[in-house]
């Protein structure tokens, strides 16, 4: 599969969790506005044996999770500040792609954390608010039906993310992503984009320093997942080692979100999980399922809720 790196920076504050299944199904819709439900069903075809398109979860400002790795007495550093640290610098992989272990993630959260004492915090540049809106009757059109509240992210302006993108060029182009990205950009991701929220510009890069690490090596035999991955014991690629999972409740997206919202709970895995490769000769995982959907969405066609996963092969030392 070819590879596209995507640094998506907001223009408005957004109402949604930039997950990997998520940015898929928006992806879906706007092949569908873009050029009709025949194409995105030509593209659907087989997709729960080979996708032509997975995305990673958005990652802050480039940052990568941290590796979930084998429980262990930590020194150095506080236990507290190690367990809740969740990120690290694409630096580290690159200079211990091939050396990974907890005593070099203590290592680079020690010099880390001293100098995030000393500059600016990331949370800085992106905060999360619990907002209180009123309760509109649809019928009557009048605030007659209590409160609610929803949580929104509001970023600084120098505040980014970047998507990883891998696609397979034998059934969508690389111009169909960016056309589909353009009209996203403009028709906003997630909720409110009626009302301004979810709006962004983006860049696309085919080249980055960091591709090779996308792929397997023979002596890179741990992936680390960078999705909201679908991932069952019986699964002949790969064998969990450590992970966390999340239990999602998803929703439809399009003008079924109207008719047939609701989709059955899912349970997936979080970024940052880590997984013994088995299968050398792949360069995703996962898998993709119709199980969340009713019955009266199955009647109408083929729809998927993608679980598929990319992310980093690494050489794990403690292992």
């Amino acid at each position: 599969m070819e590879m596209l790196k995507i640094k998506l920076k907001p223009l408005s504050s957004f109402s949604s969790k930039l997950h990997s299944d998520f940015l898929f199904g928006e992806f879906c819709w706007g092949i569908s506005y873009l050029y009709g439900e025949e194409y995105l069903n030509q593209l659907l075809k087989d997709f729960d044996t080979s996708p032509f398109i997975i995305f990673s979860d958005a990652l802050d400002m480039g940052l990568l999770p941290k590796p979930l790795l084998k429980p262990q007495i930590i020194e150095g550093i506080e236990f507290k500040t190690y367990k809740k640290w969740g990120f690290v610098s694409l630096d580290y992989f690159k200079k211990n792609i091939d050396n990974i272990s907890v005593g070099s993630l203590v290592k680079y959260i020690k010099q880390e954390s001293e100098k995030k004492k000393k500059s600016k915090n990331l949370l800085s540049l992106k905060k999360s608010e619990l907002l209180i809106k009123n309760r509109i009757n649809r019928l009557s059109n009048y605030v007659n039906q209590g409160l609610y509240t929803i949580k929104e992210e509001f970023f600084n302006k120098d505040f980014y993310y970047i998507i990883y993108v891998k696609y397979n060029n034998n059934i969508i182009s690389k111009e169909d992503i960016i056309k589909t990205f353009d009209f996203l950009s403009k028709f906003g991701l997630g909720k409110d984009r009626s009302i301004g929220k979810g709006k962004f510009k983006f860049e696309i890069y085919e080249t980055f320093e960091e591709k090779e690490f996308f792929y397997p090596k023979e002596n890179r035999l741990f992936f680390l997942n960078l999705s909201s991955m679908l991932y069952e014991k019986n699964d002949n690629d790969i064998i969990l080692l450590y992970g966390k999972t999340f239990t999602k409740f998803p929703k439809m997206g399009g003008y079924y979100a109207f008719s047939l919202p609701f989709k059955n709970p899912i349970i997936l895995y979080e970024k940052g999980s880590v997984f013994k490769v088995i299968n050398k000769n792949k360069d995703f995982f996962g898998k993709a399922t119709n199980e969340v959907f009713s019955k009266e969405i199955k009647e109408k066609g083929k729809f998927f809720h993608s679980g598929y996963s990319m992310g980093i092969f690494f050489n794990y030392l403690d292992y």
